[in-house]
């Protein structure tokens, strides 16, 4: 259990620091095997992401709450060592389109609901650059001084 603030910076660092973490994806924006981390919306000044260290539990989320479509739980890889995808880009992202917190381990023993804010702080890291993909059409029409619409790189349903 999560009871101190040094149980809880710890279980930070553990999550900035792992190889690969999970996150829970839309339904709304599944699209041929991919999509892209799921906002939950906890209350008006509550929108969180839902991460976990473990893909077993990751799984039980899932099929708790049944987020599963074509049989399959809605779990993307957060792989830190590819910065399209990695956690950093992803809580970026998230903070641009309006989340505030992010839930770790949600439902489990070691679960920490924790604004992006502390976050970032306790992580030593800060808000920043991200990268996303954008098709040749869209990189063109930025660079001709068009507005870019940010958004999460999509991402492969996670599978064993």
């Amino acid at each position: 259990m999560i009871d101190t603030e040094e149980k809880a910076r710890k279980k930070v660092s553990e999550t900035w620091t792992a190889k690969e973490l999970f996150v829970i994806l839309s339904e709304s924006q599944y699209r041929d095997g991919k999509s892209v981390p799921r906002m939950f919306r906890v209350s008006d000044s509550d929108i969180s992401l839902s991460i976990f260290t473990s893909i077993g539990e990751a799984e039980n989320f899932c099929r708790a709450d049944n987020y599963i479509i074509d049989g399959k739980c809605l779990i993307g890889r957060i792989d830190n060592t590819d910065k399209l995808c990695d956690l950093y880009s992803i809580l970026n992202t998230a903070a641009y389109l309006g989340a505030m917190w992010t839930d770790i381990d949600c439902g489990t023993e070691e679960a920490m609901h924790i604004r992006l804010g502390a976050m970032f702080e306790w992580g030593g890291r800060q808000f920043g650059n991200i990268s996303v993909l954008m098709s040749k059409e869209e990189f063109e029409r930025v660079q001709a001084g068009g507005k870019f619409k940010l958004h999460f790189n999509p991402m492969p349903l996670y599978e064993r």
